[in-house]
C-alpha cells in the first residue's frame, strides 16, 4: 500500500471515530484536521500528514 492508500485508509477510519466524539474532542479533532490540511497543502508530504493523523488518532483515543 503506498503512503497515498495508508493516509486514505488512516483518514477513514479516524472519520468513524470522529462520529462519535463529544464536542469538544471534535473541536481539537477540527483544529488538528485543519493544521493537517495547511501540511499538507504547503508541503505536500503525505508521509508526514500521515504520521500526524496517526498521532491525533492515539491522543483522541487515549485522551
Amino acid at each position: 500500500m503506498n503512503q497515498t492508500q495508508e493516509l486514505k485508509s488512516t483518514l477513514i477510519q479516524l472519520q468513524s471515530q470522529i462520529n462519535q466524539l463529544s464536542a469538544k474532542d471534535k473541536a481539537v479533532y477540527d483544529k488538528s484536521k485543519q493544521d493537517l490540511d495547511i501540511l499538507v497543502k504547503n508541503n505536500g508530504q503525505y508521509a508526514i500528514a500521515a504520521v500526524c493523523v496517526k498521532a491525533v488518532e492515539l491522543q483522541l483515543s487515549h485522551g
